[in-house]
């Protein structure tokens, strides 16, 4: 190898890496929380297809391979998970600071699902379930 290429080797490796290092993107724990309340959404909705009814806990639910099967916020603190009696099902995180109410990191974040149709039924076999069960408010 030559000086001039012995220089140059060292050179080109250090600015691949700034580039590789500046490529690298950190998920916020709000999105990393948005994430597991959906990702445990779906874990759900296979839960019920296969027992036709609502998981007691969360640690019930199935393991999808692929995917990080977490029940847990951004903050590592576990899912606030409830079913009530019509079947709405409930996944919140209180946020950074784990109390309720706040804003920025520190605000609640809450999904609402429906696991019934207006008729009763489960609405688990329907292709659209994770368009029609999300509540909006």
């Amino acid at each position: 190898m030559t000086k001039k290429a012995a220089t140059v080797a060292p050179l080109a490796i250090s600015t691949l890496t700034l580039v590789a290092c500046s490529l690298v993107t950190t998920i916020s724990p709000r999105d990393m929380t948005l994430t597991a309340i959906g990702e445990t959404h779906v874990r759900i909705h296979l839960y019920l297809q296969e027992h036709r009814q609502c998981p007691e806990t969360l640690s019930q639910l199935p393991q999808r391979d692929g995917y990080m099967n977490r029940t847990t916020d951004g903050w590592d603190r576990p899912l606030i998970y409830s079913v009530d009696d019509g079947g709405i099902i409930t996944l919140s995180s209180l946020g950074r600071d784990g109390v309720a109410g706040g804003t920025g990191d520190d605000q609640d974040t809450t999904r609402r699902y429906r696991t019934r149709n207006d008729d009763g039924t489960l609405n688990i076999d329907n292709e659209l379930w994770t368009v029609t069960s999300e509540i909006h408010e």
